[in-house]
């Protein structure tokens, strides 16, 4: 599930704090839910709607999980504005509760402030909790419907999922989130494909439309918390699937730097340790049979795109580019494109790739360089390991159609003279399952070790 990032441009450099941030109400229609949020005692509202459905929820368990959606929101919009109070009047949280979404915001927020060279004012923010208490513990246990609810996408990711679960004729149901703007392009076109194929919910959110308030608070850049919002999301259809699917990969558990002695992750989300965290959350205080788990949470995206491109299916709908459009699928100028494409080198024929990169990024040397160097940053955008960079790199540079290029240049003078020693058990483990499959449930284990050798 590829990480979405908004991107607003402005001639300011000096954020500007909200006092209050307050999520005031939430209300519900057939298909959805509308949040309400108070910013400087100004109204802002968002949006959560079931496509093709209903919500078939009892009162306490629908109302609980539409206030666990809003503070989901809340987190980008806390993101944006830094308010020195929070408040939230949709539901009575307990200290443990509360914690766990300082904690998110907290994880969240460092992000911004490393890239814009804030000071992390989010760490004094005061949070206040009211509303009705709701106590779902005690719910009676769904049936079982031995069924998962993957989250597509149109990345390689969540594609490679798609194909593991069809090999073992598995049960599944889709489920597409949908922020309605531009990028929005190539889900829906994954979207229109597989609907010949698979039941599947489909939720929209506009919580993304936020270009007004991000001029006004002065937010240059911020990531939104994507799949906290799909995870809260999917709790609506909670009762239509016993497994919550989303292809995170290992390498999200792996930083991009320190920033005022707290540590900065862009993939914060997609990390072990936030599923851990989460499931715990929802079980406790939502749903007892809640899981969500990744088949890849042991797999660097170097062995993901090995099995993606073992055959040619679904590179119709495959994208992972955050500022792809009707023209583009990916648009070659970001450090995510430009990670993709080196990691697919090893697994693709240049032809067919270079169909779907309209512009080669390793003609890009500034745009690679921090992907590959020693000396760089990782940059804060969902790319892996140098590591997995070097070795697709070693391997194009046997390929007369690369080994001219510039990145590739760069690497095999720089780079290669470094790490050839090493580059057998670099391989070894680029290739390898880190996690000892223990965060995947027993009767999916063998299927994934089967189909990721």
């Amino acid at each position: 599930m590829g990480y979405y990032l908004t991107k607003i441009y402005l001639a300011l450099s000096i954020m500007k704090r909200a006092n209050e941030l307050i999520f005031e109400r939430l209300a519900f229609s057939n298909r959805g839910v509308r949040f309400f949020y108070l910013i400087d005692n100004k109204l802002y509202s968002y949006f959560s709607t079931l496509d093709n459905s209903k919500i078939e929820l009892d009162y306490d368990t629908k109302h609980c999980i539409a206030a666990h959606i809003g503070l989901s929101y809340l987190i980008d919009l806390a993101n944006i504005c830094c308010p020195k109070r929070i408040k939230i009047k949709t539901i009575k949280l307990s200290p443990e509760q509360l914690d766990f979404w300082k904690w998110i915001y907290e994880n969240i927020a460092i992000e911004r402030a490393y890239d814009e060279k804030n000071k992390l004012l989010f760490l004094n923010t005061h949070w206040e909790t009211f509303g009705k208490i709701f106590d779902l513990k005690n719910t009676k246990n769904k049936v079982r419907k031995k069924r998962i609810l993957l989250a597509v996408s149109g990345g390689k990711e969540s594609l490679t999922v798609l194909k593991i679960f069809e090999e073992a004729k598995a049960k599944i149901l889709l489920f597409f989130f949908d922020y309605l703007d531009k990028n929005s392009f190539y889900a829906k076109r994954a979207y229109a494909k597989l609907a010949k194929k698979y039941p599947l919910f489909k939720i929209n959110s506009s919580i993304s439309h936020t270009d007004a308030l991000s001029k006004k608070y002065r937010c240059k850049d911020y990531s939104l918390f994507v799949i906290g919002q799909l995870i809260f999301n999917a709790l609506l259809v909670k009762d239509e699937f016993d497994y919550l699917v989303i292809g995170n990969e290992y390498s999200s558990n792996f930083g991009n730097t320190i920033y005022r002695g707290q540590p900065v992750n862009h993939q914060f989300d997609k990390t072990i340790e936030f599923a851990q965290k989460v499931n715990t959350y929802v079980r406790e205080f939502i749903d007892n049979d809640f899981t969500y788990f990744s088949p890849f949470f042991g797999f660097y995206e170097y062995k993901i795109a090995k099995r993606f491109f073992s055959d040619k299916k679904y590179l119709d709908i495959w994208t992972s580019c955050n500022n792809s459009n009707k023209k583009h699928n990916f648009c070659c100028q970001c450090s995510k494109c430009a990670f993709i494409y080196i990691v697919s080198l090893p697994f693709i024929n240049n032809t067919i790739l270079n169909k779907h990169f309209w512009k080669n990024p390793l003609k890009n040397l500034g745009l690679c360089k921090p992907l590959i160097d020693f000396d760089e940053i990782k940059p804060t955008d969902c790319v892996g390991e140098k590591e997995e960079c070097w070795l697709s790199l070693y391997k194009a540079s046997k390929n007369r159609n690369y080994s001219s290029l510039p990145v590739v240049e760069f690497f095999g003078t720089n780079i290669l003279p470094k790490i050839q020693q090493k580059l057998s058990l670099i391989e070894s483990k680029i290739n390898e399952e880190h996690t000892k499959y223990k965060y995947i449930p027993k009767e999916f284990k063998k299927l994934v070790m089967d189909q990721m050798r």
